[in-house]
């Protein structure tokens, strides 16, 4: 640690009391805030300007510095038994004032607080949409009830696979044919039902039509059980 100050000049005791207030003021708010007793200060202080011949840092007048220093608050001074120890003072914030609040920082901070409710509000989404989702248990239990259906499948599928009844060509082609054909006869059939209805409709004149074909459906079920 180099010296703090090379005062020039003969040593008095006005200079030495000087240096050593500025020296121990110096000291004490550059070294990491740490608290010092007074001989700490006194060796340190000595080799940071033992090269200075001028300079010679005396018990008396360190510790008449260290008072007035105390005294006027630009240090703190804390006995501790027989020992007292010294520190810097604590460095207060600076507070706000409405004097320093200007336009742009409180429209900064009212994007600010936009930005956070927008954050906040899609959070919310987000969580909402999570507890949609079922609980872990029932998804256990879900993919179990699939892994049984996959397996399930998988022997189905191997049985198909191993099994020698096939049908040919041939016969698919003709069960094409087949439902092509019935497919045409019910249309047509679905057709010639709605013939007879309009025509029973006309000939009749029933008061409730639902209910007087369900009466000749009747009549021709019974006949048909009657035949056999």
């Amino acid at each position: 640690m180099g010296g703090y100050f090379a005062w020039p000049g003969k040593n008095s005791s006005i200079k030495i009391e000087r240096i050593c207030s500025l020296s121990c003021k110096e000291y004490c708010n550059n070294e990491k805030n740490m608290p010092y007793s007074f001989n700490d200060l006194l060796q340190n202080l000595k080799n940071a300007n033992k090269d200075d011949s001028n300079i010679a840092i005396t018990k008396p007048a360190l510790l008449k510095s260290l008072d007035a220093l105390a005294l006027n608050n630009e240090i703190l001074s804390k006995p501790f038994g027989k020992v007292t120890i010294y520190c810097c003072v604590e460095q207060k914030p600076c507070q706000e004032t409405s004097e320093n609040v200007t336009w742009d920082a409180v429209n900064e901070l009212k994007m600010e607080l936009v930005n956070l409710d927008k954050d906040l509000n899609d959070w919310q989404k987000q969580m909402t949409a999570l507890h949609k989702y079922p609980d872990n248990l029932t998804l256990l239990k879900e993919i179990f009830l699939l892994e049984q259906e996959l397996l399930e499948l998988q022997s189905m599928t191997k049985q198909l696979n191993n099994s020698t009844n096939f049908c040919s060509q041939q016969e698919v082609k003709c069960f094409m044919e087949m439902e092509k054909q019935i497919e045409s006869e019910l249309v047509k059939r679905k057709k010639l039902l709605k013939q007879i209805v309009l025509v029973l409709k006309d000939a009749v004149n029933p008061s409730n039509m639902n209910e007087f074909l369900v009466c000749i459906y009747d009549t021709i079920l019974l006949s048909h059980m009657t035949f056999y």
